[in-house]
């Protein structure tokens, strides 16, 4: 609980000449804070620079597994870096699950995690629906057919794409059936509604 947690996805750190001289939690804090408002992000690194140093945060780097293989010896270079003068603090990557070898020099220790059941795809959609917001009544339960269909043919698909079709069959928005459906209805929301 008194760790701060700190999450980025690898791919929003820039490295550019004035970054590859600064201190290593420079570029994993700018990509922090062109993820919150200019608000929040112009005390983020008062917050953020006395964590780190006293081995108090919790950092949390996703998408290693997402760079093409070429691409990660710059992040290597950097993460090695971060880790050297960071390495006190809790710090957690998503890897590939084969070619993981670097990070394990860095001192990460790779944990293979299991794949969804999908009685765990039933359970993620018997919540969202529990929750949902466009129902008349709060013990209203959605639609037999509803249900059948958002919980229908997610196995081996990735969270993001399940995560849309139990949003899209909820919310009852889609414009075309399938994957291309569920992404379209997302973006439609996002464009129409400025505050998601």
């Amino acid at each position: 609980r008194r760790l701060v947690p700190i999450l980025v996805d690898l791919r929003d750190i820039v490295f550019d000449e004035e970054t590859r001289t600064l201190d290593p939690s420079e570029p994993l804090i700018r990509a922090a804070q062109r993820q919150v408002s200019a608000v929040t992000a112009r005390v983020l690194g008062s917050m953020i620079y006395p964590a780190l140093e006293k081995g108090q945060a919790l950092v949390l780097l996703d998408g290693y597994d997402d760079l093409a293989p070429d691409a990660r010896p710059a992040y290597f270079h950097w993460l090695r870096q971060l880790v050297a003068m960071y390495g006190h603090n809790l710090m957690v990557i998503a890897g590939p699950i084969s070619g993981h070898e670097p990070l394990v020099t860095l001192g990460f220790a790779p944990t293979f995690l299991r794949a969804w059941r999908p009685d765990d795809y039933d359970q993620l959609a018997r919540r969202w629906a529990a929750v949902w917001g466009g129902r008349k009544r709060r013990d209203e339960e959605p639609d037999e057919q509803v249900m059948r269909r958002i919980t229908a043919d997610n196995h081996a698909r990735s969270m993001l794409d399940v995560t849309l079709k139990i949003w899209a069959g909820l919310a009852d928005d889609t414009q075309e059936m399938g994957r291309t459906g569920w992404y379209g209805a997302y973006i439609s929301r996002r464009l129409s509604d400025p505050m998601l």
